[in-house]
């Protein structure tokens, strides 16, 4: 059996946007193992929800769409908060179901949220009873995917009163775990069957990695088996963009200021995001020339420990072709890395 940490797989990053039937079967037949979708409730950035309100989805609305598009690639959820917006019940009895419908083609990643998201429908509790939530919510999903028969739930935040999922998942569901910090990489690596991470520099990565090992093996898991996954963002652009590039991703990227994930209001997250330095966005997001050094930085992450990168590539968007797959993922980057196990 080829280990995970044997190859690097991607994941193309996609919003639903009406009539874009024929942009998802193109990334499967390009070769893409997994399509993946936000779940928010609310956008990182009032001017751009506006102006592209498709970008703000409910994966939940559009996964069934996926799978029905799309003949064997695994689809996603980009994360899923199952502690405030949803009850962690309602995501067991969710996601079993779709796997039930689409068997072994359905991931689960979950995290303990933002406020623009969580907060806009009422409470927003402090990380600390945030993650004791998760790992509540994690042990539910779980003993619903799992138990033949009813069962009772008592813990601090939940609580299950007999309950049983009588259309239970035919496959395992990979239940990926969200992590930005070392704390919270080694807790992924106990309760979870993989990692998530949003960006980061490889000397980064490596650090949550290792820590998310760790985790693992500390709960009689070999992490060589289970998944490594990364959220990226870029493409290629010529050299006269360049800078301009820079500049107006700025409002995509807020998202990795720390300080955004205790904000309400996505109008103001747009004036926090006229901070972030033209530097930042190109240490966090992966633009370049050509498609070498971007196969270069792939190969950095891989070193550093990641199984799967889910990319969004904006190289056909400033070809001016929003819903086209760029000719270089199908010609040189999937196969350098199909072709390139150790």
């Amino acid at each position: 059996m080829t280990r995970n940490e044997d190859l690097l797989k991607f994941g193309i990053e996609t919003t639903i946007v009406p009539r874009n039937r024929d942009f998802i079967t193109r990334c499967e037949k390009a070769g893409f193992e997994s399509i993946w979708i936000d779940d928010h409730l609310m956008p990182w950035s009032d001017k751009d929800g506006k102006a592209f309100p498709y970008t703000t989805t409910m994966s939940w609305a559009v996964m069934p769409l996926l799978l029905e598009w799309t003949e064997s690639v695994t689809i996603g959820s980009a994360v899923t908060c199952p502690i405030i917006r949803y009850h962690p019940a309602i995501v067991a009895q969710y996601f079993a179901q779709l796997d039930n419908l689409y068997p072994g083609r359905v991931e689960l990643s979950v995290g303990t949220g933002e406020r623009i998201n969580e907060g806009s429908v009422g409470e927003w509790p402090p990380y600390r009873e945030r993650r004791a939530r998760l790992i509540e919510a994690v042990e539910i999903i779980q003993l619903l995917w799992k138990k033949e028969d009813y069962f009772d739930y008592r813990g601090e935040y939940y609580q299950i009163n007999n309950a049983h999922l009588f259309v239970r998942p035919k496959k395992k569901i990979p239940l990926i775990i969200s992590a930005a910090g070392p704390k919270s990489a080694r807790l992924a690596g106990e309760i979870g069957d993989g990692l998530m991470i949003l960006s980061g520099t490889p000397d980064e990565v490596k650090n949550l990695v290792d820590a998310f090992n760790k985790g693992a093996e500390s709960n009689g898991k070999d992490p060589a088996t289970m998944e490594r996954e990364m959220y990226l963002f870029g493409g290629i652009v010529k050299e006269e963009f360049f800078a301009k590039v820079l500049r107006g991703f700025k409002r995509s990227v807020v998202w990795l200021l720390p300080e955004v994930l205790d904000v309400q209001d996505p109008r103001e997250i747009d004036e926090i995001s006229k901070k972030i330095e033209d530097e930042m966005v190109k240490s966090k997001c992966l633009f370049y020339e050509n498609v070498d050094d971007l196969i270069e930085r792939f190969e950095e992450y891989r070193e550093a420990g990641i199984s799967k990168i889910i990319f969004g590539d904006f190289t056909s968007l400033f070809n001016q072709n929003p819903l086209g797959i760029d000719p270089m993922w199908h010609d040189t980057i999937l196969p350098h890395f199909k072709g390139n196990l150790r």
